[in-house]
């Protein structure tokens, strides 16, 4: 199935979900608030949303979930930990990208651990498959200097490996992250020990991990597949 959050007349905005024949199953439509982004679960029937709506005089981001058989809302939760940047599906419901920290959330909503960045920036993140994900974060808001970081679902630091140089693209598939640089690609497995490196990919500018370990380097004049 695929979703996307759209701009609808008569509402805030809308999300659809689309079954493989292309024929729509399930809309929600946001009178209320703002959708910011939104995310259907791995059973491919659990769509959760971010909306952008005022509570008290301020503005927050809610999390509102919904089964794609029944028009009856599941929950609605306030989320922290500011802007919500992305919604991705997790292996046991879903995992939410904020300016302050990582969510781990199940299928109700509810809030199973979670991974503050401290005093550092987010540059990126790239949940992994099977509850885990990779984050890049840095002492500072410009420059090469980074930290990268994987976490398990519980909240869990799994491994962390200081980065120095320009990271142009990260991707992670099975049990793989794979961090391309400006010189080189290097891919690590989810505990940040190193599986493989190449050198010399000064023309690739986007890589997508696969799960047996290879990965696809692309740039802007094609792509080559890299079988370590």
């Amino acid at each position: 199935y695929v979703t996307a959050a759209y701009n609808k007349s008569g509402a805030k905005a809308a999300v659809t979900v689309w079954d493989s024949k292309g024929e729509p199953v399930f809309t929600y439509l946001s009178a209320q608030r703002f959708v910011m982004t939104a995310a259907l679960g791995r059973d491919d029937r659990t769509l959760a949303t971010v909306t952008m709506g005022q509570e008290d005089g301020k503005f927050r981001s809610f999390l509102v979930l919904y089964h794609t058989d029944s028009e009856k809302e599941i929950a609605t939760a306030a989320m922290d930990g500011g802007v919500v940047y992305a919604l991705e599906p997790a292996q046991r419901g879903f995992c939410a990208v904020t300016e302050q920290a990582l969510y781990f959330l199940d299928t109700s909503g509810t809030q199973k651990a979670s991974y503050s960045y401290g005093s550092q920036f987010l540059r990126r993140c790239e949940p992994g498959e099977g509850g885990w994900a990779a984050l890049l974060l840095s002492r500072y808001k410009s420059g090469g200097y980074a930290s990268l970081i994987t976490v398990d679902d519980q909240g869990n630091e799994l491994g962390g490996k200081d980065i120095d140089g320009e990271v142009l693209d990260m991707s992670t598939a099975g049990r793989y992250v794979a961090v391309l640089l400006s010189d080189r690609l290097v891919i690590y497995d989810k505990y940040l020990t190193e599986v493989a490196s190449l050198p010399d990919v000064s023309d690739a500018r986007a890589v997508l991990m696969r799960q047996d370990g290879s990965a696809v380097l692309a740039g802007a004049t094609g792509a080559s597949l890299y079988l370590p």
